[in-house]
């Protein structure tokens, strides 16, 4: 009786859950069935370039490591959190995750993973429309024209993808943020989540630094008084440091490197330090969440992480000249600044930028080689025409609406960014306006839903059509690529025979032949290291003693070169260990020549 008493009350547990969450649930399996009609549709096309699956490609050297191959990361003592200096591991991360989980690396773990990000993306997007109560109809519309747009449907299958995890971070922090306008009780903990949320961001890659200022104007926006204002502007920065932790370790890992100490004791210094620096941050959040309300107990915490900051820069400036001599030679590599031009260039470059991305040019020049939507203006002009109207209606707006927040939040995260990036606009391309895609959309959503809450005015009639029109242009702009791909596989360096080459590699592999795989010009190694899952020895440049190494060991010798007049270059350097009488073969992008011991001396 007791047992049948307590299945009772777990069954009426459930089913409340169930009622009380039921259009969430429903959402959120309407945002699945979107996304994986998204990525099953064409899975296997385009090639999977170099920059599409970096750093991810790591995760196959991490959990199969029996094939000793590079792996372009910055040097790291235990912990490879840095893939370059301006972004972390994380992708790569999850990718180890998940395919740990089903034991298999393919396009179809890397497309879905990054669609996961995107069904990320759009509920965060979902939950601040819910927020700002915007209109179920306009809401949903909204949220199926960002995932079944070509610029997501090109998005997850580019190098594109690495931003999308800090624009799930960064959306998560904006609702977060926008939450605890309306939450007295956990103000110190929703401050300190949006902070983190900021912080794994900017972890994932460096230009969402550009949105922090908005975020720290909008906290002292948003506070009632002076006092108030600086200290959510100060809590909200704590959790942005706990956020960007795993950068800090990183950068303190790659100093570690340079050191003369043995490996293991670097290791432990390592550990130690992650520990210590997670420790250290994770207790003033926890401090700050439980007395957001003590000034005192706030005031304290800001005086000990000030100390702290205060004795890392002493040991900086102590080993500044060690530091620098570590890395200004990477910064020197990267052009971080780009070139030097002039500041009207510098603008009209970042909304070349800009509608490069809104109007999917640069995604479908680069896997089809050409544009082939219709009307690729229409998030422009619908963005444009929504502001003019916005305005129109603004003026007789009175008391302080939610959708209004929302939209003067989301301007002030575009005008930060646009600011913050200039510096670096001759460098940047178009894959970091990534975010902007989807805080534009956001924006567009926001102010379709205000014009449709003014009842019976004739700015309510147009919201109807305005969301219908980008409805329609986005799927049958869906449809166009994804017909086009079908039919060409991609094209140049992001073609399908890059994907066609692991394939055969990996059946060269089960079948017992010993083949050596050789990319000494840039593109091929990621996407095959990820997809032959670490299993097929590379060389990444044609080093005459390793091939021969690999010939008297009666390997099979694979170079793939882009240009065929390159192969007459490669020859030459060969000819000179005996390897000689080589076989050709036109991969319709790439060239394939194969030498075997059958062919050499």
């Amino acid at each position: 009786m007791k047992s049948r008493a307590r299945r009772t009350i777990v069954n009426r547990k459930v089913v409340t859950l169930i009622e009380k969450y039921k259009e969430q649930i429903i959402v959120l399996i309407i945002m699945l069935i979107l996304a994986f009609f998204q990525v099953f549709r064409c899975i296997e096309y385009p090639g999977l370039y170099y920059d599409a699956v970096n750093p991810d490609y790591m995760a196959v050297q991490l959990l199969y490591p029996q094939v000793e191959n590079p792996l372009w990361i910055v040097p790291h003592t235990g912990l490879p959190l840095l893939g370059q200096l301006y972004h972390g591991t994380f992708t790569a991360w999850v990718q180890a995750l998940v395919i740990g989980l089903t034991g298999n690396a393919s396009l179809w773990t890397i497309r879905t993973v990054n669609m996961a990000y995107i069904v990320g993306i759009c509920w965060f997007c979902y939950r601040v429309g819910k927020w700002a109560n915007i209109q179920k109809g306009i809401l949903y519309s909204g949220i199926a024209v960002i995932i079944l747009s070509p610029q997501v449907y090109a998005m997850i299958r580019t190098q594109y993808y690495i931003k999308l995890p800090g624009t799930f971070f960064l959306l998560a922090a904006i609702y977060t943020l926008m939450k605890m306008r309306k939450n007295d009780l956990n103000k110190g903990k929703l401050l300190i989540l949006s902070g983190v949320f900021c912080g794994l961001a900017a972890y994932t890659y460096f230009i969402f630094l550009f949105y922090i200022p908005a975020i720290i104007v909008f906290c002292a926006i948003e506070s009632i008084s002076r006092k108030e204002k600086t200290k959510n502007v100060v809590i909200y920065l704590v959790g942005v440091l706990g956020g960007g932790t795993l950068y800090i370790v990183g950068f303190f890992d790659l100093f570690l490197t340079y050191t003369t100490l043995n490996d293991e004791i670097k290791k432990c210094i390592i550990y130690a330090f992650t520990v210590g620096v997670i420790a250290i941050v994770g207790g003033c959040c926890f401090v700050c969440i439980k007395n957001y309300h003590k000034d005192k107990v706030i005031r304290r915490v800001c005086i000990f992480v000030a100390l702290i900051a205060g004795i890392g820069i002493f040991i900086v400036g102590v080993n500044l000249s060690y530091i620098l001599k570590v890395i200004l030679p990477q910064v020197q590599t990267l052009h971080v600044l780009g070139e030097t031009i002039p500041f009207h260039a510098r603008i009209q470059q970042f909304f070349v930028l800009w509608e490069g991305v809104m109007s999917n040019r640069f995604l479908e020049q680069m896997i089809l080689g050409k544009n082939t939507s219709i009307l690729p203006q229409t998030y422009n002009i619908v963005f444009l025409l929504l502001i003019l109207l916005f305005l129109i209606v603004i003026r007789k707006e009175k008391g302080n609406h939610s959708i209004l927040i929302g939209i003067k939040f989301c301007f002030l995260l575009l005008s930060s960014y646009y600011v913050f990036s200039l510096p670096f606009i001759s460098r940047m391309g178009g894959q970091h306006f990534t975010p902007n895609y989807f805080i534009m959309m956001l924006i567009i959503i926001l102010e379709l839903g205000y014009l449709y809450s003014q009842k019976g005015n004739w700015a309510q009639r147009l919201a109807g059509p305005c969301i219908a029109v980008i409805l329609v242009v986005s799927m049958i702009n869906s449809n166009l690529l994804d017909t086009n791909i079908k039919i060409v596989g991609g094209v140049d360096k992001y073609s399908s025979e890059i994907n066609q080459l692991s394939k055969e590699a990996l059946e060269e592999n089960k079948m017992g032949e010993k083949v050596v795989y050789v990319f000494p010009e840039w593109g091929l190694y990621c996407g095959f290291n990820y997809l032959t899952m670490n299993q097929i020895p590379v060389l990444l440049e044609v080093d005459k003693q390793s091939l021969k190494n690999y010939l008297i060991e009666g390997y099979t010798i694979k170079l793939c070169t882009w240009e065929e007049q390159k192969i007459l270059e490669y020859q030459k350097v060969l000819k000179d260990i005996g390897i000689d009488n080589a076989r050709i073969r036109n991969r319709k992008v790439f060239f394939e020549v194969t030498w075997s011991q059958s062919h050499s001396l």
